[in-house]
């Protein structure tokens, strides 16, 4: 995550070896300047309301990270969802008729241009018309993330250049970056061919994968990040 105070000539020169999303490769350096709207009390840490809330039982942070996984459906993980004290959601996000499996709140929306696009495409009939909309919390967030070479570095870089980790995944490695403890719902799991592509989705289809992606990569890390306690992965069975 990067804020006004990573304009400096050294970041700069150590994330212009990286293209795309990740990266400051085809950006001059005055490329800086975007981050420096981030310098407000609103954007200087991501949770800023948190001293402010006067029910916060603990200093520890608890954060529920929701993907659009079909294994969601029919979950009832609504009302543990909404209990968490900030609720990431990503691309279709579609709560409405779905409540009681992934909830009401929306705390931070998180989405690439192109998925943003073709949410409001294929999901228009679903209801899905906008962004998410919540006057619980100001949850609008842009990000820079440069966690693609270090955590989901992929063998199929090499043979498809467009790869990059889900949208889902950048959202729950920032998570991760920030939140106390993390809870992710709605992402792939061992047994992820029992399950429909999204919980919205009417006719459950065969999943399938896209090749600018590796599921079972980010399937395997998001394992390890469970065996070892950084994550809480919801599985189903």
């Amino acid at each position: 995550l990067q804020w006004s105070k990573h304009a400096t000539e050294a970041e700069y020169k150590r994330l212009s070896k990286h293209p795309g999303l990740y990266g400051w490769k085809v950006i001059g350096f005055d490329g800086k300047d975007a981050l420096s709207y981030l310098n407000t009390s609103a954007n200087t840490v991501m949770f800023d309301d948190w001293e402010m809330r006067p029910n916060k039982s603990s200093n520890c942070i608890r954060c529920a990270v929701i993907g659009n996984g079909g294994i969601l459906n029919n979950s009832n993980m609504g009302e543990e969802i909404d209990k968490h004290d900030y609720v990431f959601r990503v691309n279709g996000a579609i709560i409405k008729g779905y409540e009681k499996d992934v909830g009401k709140r929306t705390s931070f929306y998180n989405f690439a241009t192109n998925t943003m696009l073709n949410s409001l495409r294929n999901y228009r009939r679903l209801g899905y018309t906008s962004v998410p909309k919540s006057e619980m919390y100001g949850y609008n967030l842009k990000c820079t993330f440069s966690l693609l070479y270090r955590f989901l570095s992929s063998r199929i870089a090499k043979k498809y250049p467009t790869y990059r980790p889900t949208t889902g995944a950048l959202m729950l490695l920032g998570a991760i970056h920030t939140c106390d403890q993390v809870s992710a719902y709605g992402f792939i799991t061992k047994d992820y061919a029992k399950y429909a592509n999204h919980y919205y989705d009417i006719i459950k289809k065969k999943p399938h994968f896209f090749f600018i992606h590796d599921m079972r990569l980010e399937l395997e890390l998001w394992e390890t990040l469970h065996k070892y306690g950084i994550i809480r992965l919801f599985t189903r069975g």
